[in-house]
């Protein structure tokens, strides 16, 4: 196994620093560079045991959820235009903040899913 003295990992934040951290890479051809967002460097440090949802994998199990799922004051709105992108940019908020639902869940209905 050969050792790249060139490969090295960016952990970069957001989607859009990281394709334009990409693109830059790719036009001066920085081979052997990795650009990764920090759930992917958590995925890494936490040894391959788990593994980030990519975007595409949430939004379509927030677009087949949602319909099916009560949600209380906001069942009105759940079906328009816009619900899924702002369902999946909360979780992922959430979930870079590193806040516990299930701990919270008794300070508000919204966050309450037992």
């Amino acid at each position: 196994m050969s050792t790249n003295p060139n490969r090295r990992t960016i952990v970069a934040h957001g989607q859009l620093a990281i394709r334009k951290m990409r693109l830059d890479a790719a036009r001066q051809r920085l081979h052997g560079l990795q650009i990764i967002s920090f759930e992917q460097l958590a995925v890494r440090l936490a040894g391959g045991f788990a593994r980030a949802i990519d975007d595409e994998s949430l939004r379509t199990a927030i677009q087949v959820s949602l319909p099916e799922t009560p949600l209380g004051e906001l069942d009105g709105i759940k079906l328009l235009p816009g619900m899924v992108d702002a369902a999946t940019d909360t979780l992922r908020k959430v979930w870079r903040s590193g806040i516990d639902l299930a701990a919270r869940s008794h300070e508000h209905p919204r966050v309450d899913f037992h």
